[in-house]
């Protein structure tokens, strides 16, 4: 593509569903993915997101990121009143 660097920020639903998606976006340039994780509970995160099963993909998505060979992983979180006192346990399954 010609960049350094391609990032994508996302809820992991479509790569968490779709087999083969993330890998052909590491195939074309993908080296960066920003997944969003609200809570540590699946009850949580998908009651914030408001889709269920959402929680699932951005763990099958983290997964599979760290199978194929290139994009570094990062998550992140917004801290409200329903996630603030799992952020520790948060940022452990994170790492």
């Amino acid at each position: 593509m010609g960049y350094e660097q391609v990032s994508v920020i996302t809820n992991c639903v479509r790569t968490g569903r779709q087999e083969g998606y993330l890998k052909c976006m590491v195939e074309t340039g993908l080296n960066d993915i920003l997944m969003s994780l609200h809570g540590v509970a699946a009850e949580t995160h998908d009651g914030l997101t408001g889709v269920k099963g959402s929680q699932q993909c951005v763990l099958q998505t983290a997964s599979m990121a760290s199978e194929v060979s290139g994009p570094r992983s990062r998550f992140n979180c917004v801290v409200c009143q329903e996630n603030c006192d799992d952020c520790e346990a948060a940022a452990d399954l994170m790492a």
